[in-house]
């Protein structure tokens, strides 16, 4: 691998959130040439995995992907919503849209999280048994002390089911370029909704597919030659998008050109 051999650089850090929290980021960067694009890595629930930007003004001038597992696919549309134009594409690894129970389970769980919203107490199986196909990931999951592992709190439920049905009655409001990955067998997240996004999404570039035997943790929970696979896909579909350039990074380099002539020109 890339980061074994020393040509990829791993560095963590941890930065402040306006509340005074510290908020752990990791980001991997290529040590002896500069990076084709910049991607934004949005982890799942419970899970660690961040990678920041370096606001470096070289930068400005790459490319701009998002890339979201599972709860971090929500995050990804969430934040593809919020600023449509600034974002080139995006890959989404068995995303989080439908996490819908029972709606007597509903019901009762909403009333009580008017009462004792942090209890966790929320029923289900182990996500980590679900989600993770590799015995040995599972166990460098539960030993990772940046993972939680305990039950989802009352709110935590309230608020991921909430965004979940509101993003399900929007997807096809998604119009930049994606690439929808999910495995045949996850238990964990609805594959039926990612082939709804790809067939209703109003995207002219978005590609679907699915992995015949793979589980929720297409990135790291599968066995080598899965991820291989996965990955490859992955990497395919980034190289042509940015081997190719589009037309927001061109206006946004033409705009930071022509600015300094007009106020020449003043």
């Amino acid at each position: 691998m890339e980061l074994e051999n020393g040509a990829v650089v791993y560095e963590e850090e941890f930065i402040s959130n306006d509340r005074g929290g510290q908020l752990f980021t990791c980001k991997w960067i290529p040590k002896d040439k500069e990076p084709k694009a910049l991607i934004f890595i949005c982890h799942g629930y419970a899970m660690e995995c961040s990678i920041t930007m370096n606001k470096k003004k070289e930068n400005k001038k790459k490319m701009r992907y998002l890339l979201g597992e599972s709860m971090g696919g929500a995050v990804l549309l969430l934040v593809h919503r919020k600023k449509p134009e600034y974002w080139d594409g995006a890959v989404l690894a068995a995303p989080m849209y439908d996490m819908r129970p029972p709606q007597l389970v509903i019901t009762i769980l909403q009333k009580l999280n008017n009462f004792i919203p942090t209890w966790k107490i929320i029923p289900g199986q182990d996500v980590i048994d679900l989600a993770f196909k590799q015995p040995e990931v599972r166990a460098q999951v539960r030993a990772n002390k940046y993972c939680y592992k305990g039950r989802p709190r009352l709110n935590t439920g309230n608020q991921l089911l909430i965004t979940s049905l509101a993003l399900e009655k929007r997807l096809n409001e998604v119009s930049l370029p994606f690439l929808v990955l999910h495995g045949e067998d996850d238990k964990v997240t609805d594959k039926g909704v990612s082939k709804l996004l790809y067939d209703v999404a109003e995207s002219s570039d978005k590609t679907f597919k699915l992995y015949p035997g793979m589980w929720h943790g297409l990135l790291y929970g599968e066995t080598p030659e899965n991820i291989e696979i996965v990955f490859g896909d992955i990497i395919n579909w980034l190289n042509k998008r940015t081997e190719a350039g589009n037309s927001r990074l061109e206006m946004e380099l033409k705009h930071q050109h022509d600015d300094p002539l007009q106020s020449k020109l003043l």
